[in-house]
């Protein structure tokens, strides 16, 4: 029970810290919308009609603009045809130009397998490595040496 608290705490802290970064992101966001310009519909002229008896040109646009036209067919490349395929009657068993006979092929794969077998031949680990010469080893002499590497230096 001791050890819950501290992870509840743990876990509570860690919360907290993602919802408090949220609202900072949330207040960020409210200012760049904020710093926006805001768009402004452009409103439509209604021309009235004038009283005036003095010929003027009306320079207003329509008030209404005029409808794009609505295609029914739609244009672009035709449709491919299907291209009807004969069926081929393919031979039972495929004739070769010259059969090879049963006995030809069977000497065939015999000689691979013995070709096969010759590269794969046993060598012993002792005749595979090479023979390792003999050194004379005089334990006096090393004795000798290694007191001579020993020891102390004399300034």
């Amino acid at each position: 029970m001791e050890s819950i608290i501290p992870v509840l705490l743990v876990v509570g802290g860690l919360i907290y810290k993602i919802y408090q970064n949220y609202q900072e992101e949330m207040e960020k966001a409210r200012k760049r919308q904020q710093n926006l310009p805001k768009k402004t519909t452009p409103k439509t002229v209604v021309a009235t009609p004038r009283t005036s008896t003095a010929k003027r040109r009306e320079t207003t646009a329509p008030a209404h603009p005029t409808p794009q036209p609505v295609y029914d067919r739609q244009l672009g490349r035709p449709k491919p045809t299907k291209i009807v395929r004969k069926p081929v009657e393919m031979p039972e068993k495929m004739v070769l130009e010259q059969e090879v006979p049963v006995e030809v092929t069977r000497l065939r794969a015999q000689k691979a397998k013995q070709k096969l077998a010759h590269k794969m031949e046993l060598v012993n680990v002792a005749d595979a490595l090479p023979e390792q010469q003999q050194a004379h080893f005089d334990l006096r002499q090393a004795v000798i040496h290694a007191a001579i590497l020993e020891r102390p230096y004399a300034d």
